[in-house]
């Protein structure tokens, strides 16, 4: 096999397999393309709970479907690749979804007490109730307050942010005990076969890539 056919097949998808008897244990003992060195049983079986194989006929093709569901170390491993920081969030695409988790209303609800109307209100409650007070020593007063205060913002923003995130995260990024379904389309040549539909709640409100979920499950 020329080294153009092995690239082929890395970007496709599509996976070699071993001579085993039956199209579930040749999709369970072969491998893919882009992951070579764990099989996909164990990668799949390790990665989820419940885990259940069987052979359907679709059309006249032969399609082996995995389902399981997501259990807490494969979520865990999901969320340390997409926040490798902890509760920093990086990703445009998370950023965007978890906006999209809340409401404008809740936004304004949690960030409320630390916007800039709020320093504002700070400020002048502080200067009505200094006004006698000696002009620069006023200043020097003021300045003051509106460091503490922003210091305040900062750490309560990133507070409520990291709650945000946490929050997202358990429920709407790989949630445990979600299920998953695979399917895998087996070649009639009996030699490849390769991933022809994959479904999850939460991995198509993200939009995500099937890379991005296969490296998650063969990482793992």
């Amino acid at each position: 096999m020329n080294k153009f056919i092995l690239m082929l097949l890395a970007s496709i998808g599509l996976a070699l397999i071993c001579g085993c008897d039956g199209s579930t244990s040749q999709v369970k003992n072969g491998i893919l393309g882009q992951h070579p060195d764990v099989t996909v049983g164990a990668a799949f079986d390790s990665s989820f709970d419940n885990a259940k194989w069987s052979t359907i006929t679709d059309k006249g093709r032969k399609i082996v479907r995995f389902t399981g569901k997501i259990k807490q170390s494969t979520h865990d491993a999901a969320a340390r690749a997409a926040l490798p920081d902890g509760s920093t969030v990086h990703n445009n695409f998370l950023v965007s979804a978890i906006v999209h988790q809340f409401s404008a209303a809740e936004f304004e609800r949690k960030f409320a007490p630390y916007n800039d109307a709020h320093v504002e209100t700070k400020i002048r409650q502080f200067e009505a109730a200094n006004a006698k007070e000696d002009e620069d020593v006023m200043k020097k007063k003021r300045e003051v307050l509106e460091l503490k205060l922003l210091h305040e913002s900062e750490a309560a923003e990133k507070k409520i942010t990291d709650e945000l995130v946490a929050e997202f995260m358990k429920t709407s990024f790989w949630p445990v005990g979600q299920d998953v379904e695979f399917n895998f389309i087996v070649y009639p040549d009996g030699k490849q076969f390769e991933i022809d539909s994959f479904s999850n709640e939460s991995w198509a409100k993200l939009k995500l890539s099937l890379d991005s979920v296969l490296n998650v499950i063969f990482a793992k």
